[in-house]
């Protein structure tokens, strides 16, 4: 391991591996480790061994963080949601605007923009709805056999017509973690 996280566990005599701990533990394998870089974890029915190959620096993708791990992964110890929530007070403090929302990208924005809120003082709303059945596909309404797709990802209230709201980008700033 090394760029992406790696967590252990074993369950029932079982043996999980997965990027996250948060997988693991809605598997209910809640005793699991995540495994420092440069280290190799041999699986086998005696159990896991662990031997160090290589003395590795510490590095990781900082959009593991940003957007993809779950909220409730944990990443060196800190949950990813309070990672994001800090994330989001320092980017307040760091770069405050007039607004009359904060409005975040679902769903790994919720955090950040929950933290900006809370230090701006400035109201947060959940304009983006995410369409849960884009993506889909579904079987031709007269049964031919094609496939629909549909193609709508986010759908905006009117409400945000009429709203001052910044748009910040926010992984550029966070390139530090």
């Amino acid at each position: 391991t090394g760029f992406h996280p790696m967590h252990i566990g074993k369950k029932d005599n079982t043996l999980y591996a997965a990027s996250e701990d948060f997988t693991l533990n809605s598997l209910q394998v809640y005793d699991n480790e995540e495994i420092s870089p440069g280290t190799l974890a041999i699986f086998s029915d005696k159990g896991v061994k662990k031997i160090k190959i290589a003395e590795a620096k510490e590095e990781f993708c900082f959009f593991e963080i940003v957007y993809m791990m779950m909220h409730g992964s944990k990443f060196k110890g800190h949950y990813v949601d309070d990672i994001r929530t800090t994330a989001g007070r320092l980017l307040a403090d760091l770069y405050p605007v007039e607004a009359d929302l904060v409005i975040p990208v679902l769903d790994s924005g919720l955090s950040y923009g929950n933290g900006y809120s809370r230090r701006s003082e400035i109201p947060m709303e959940l304009y983006l709805c995410k369409n849960r059945h884009a993506g889909r596909t579904y079987q031709h309404p007269e049964g031919k056999g094609e496939e629909v797709h549909e193609s709508v990802r986010l759908t905006t209230n009117e409400l945000i017509k009429i709203k001052h709201v910044p748009i910040f980008v926010i992984f550029a700033h966070f390139c530090h973690f």
